[in-house]
């Protein structure tokens, strides 16, 4: 996941995106083909949360952190010097 902000999030093509709210004010938006999530968006924020393994295209920007990790798997072990975040 990343968080983007709303000036720099831009669709190619909204065709064949559908959401659905799911809880008051965040919005999940999906393709209506596939079922996968590509974004979710709260009302009272300037950000979206992208789903990265939606991307079609090389990432530029390096990772800044690890969040849920009290969510990680047991077997998961974190490599690298990130800061991490529970939530």
């Amino acid at each position: 996941m990343a968080s983007v902000q709303d000036s720099d999030f831009h669709l190619l093509n909204k065709d064949q995106l559908k959401s659905y709210e799911s809880s008051t004010g965040k919005h999940r938006y999906f393709c209506s083909n596939c079922g996968s999530q590509i974004y979710a968006k709260r009302q009272d924020t300037a950000h979206i949360i992208l789903r990265l393994g939606s991307l079609d295209s090389d990432i530029d920007s390096p990772e800044k952190e690890h969040i849920w990790v009290s969510e990680k798997a047991n077997w998961y072990c974190i490599n690298s010097q990130l800061p991490e975040r529970d939530n």
